[in-house]
């Protein structure tokens, strides 16, 4: 980007939700947002508010018809956005593995719903 090109996300009514807070309707640094995944003419954004704290993750994307973003308040933390990304996926195995388990506690289901039948081997 040129030097004396205007910021993207910085200007213009249709960006508004970009460098604006939506919650306390401070103005966002543009140079803090983070860029976190990038696919094709699409970008997955987070600004994080320094006035209130609030954080919006956007997906933003380039078309025929300009820019359009899609954006909403999340209290997670930018680290928190893929935590997915550093565990395995989830196996065969490892659902009967917690079947089972649960199958051994006393208290399941009723812990997790209390005052429902769902479990209930009394009749």
């Amino acid at each position: 980007m040129r030097a004396d090109a205007p910021h993207p996300f910085s200007g213009g009514k249709d960006m508004q939700i970009l460098s604006v807070c939506p919650l306390c309707q401070a103005h966002y640094n543009p140079l803090k947002t983070q860029i976190m995944a990038e696919r094709d003419d699409s970008h997955l954004l987070f600004l994080e508010c320094r006035q209130c704290g609030s954080a919006v993750v956007a997906v933003v994307t380039s078309g025929m018809s300009g820019l359009t973003s899609v954006g909403m308040v999340t209290d997670l933390t930018s680290q928190e956005l893929f935590p997915s990304q550093h565990h395995h996926p989830v196996s065969a195995d490892d659902v009967i593995t917690l079947y089972q388990w649960l199958e051994h506690q006393d208290r399941w289901p009723s812990a997790f719903f209390p005052g429902s039948s769902i479990g209930d081997t009394t009749g």
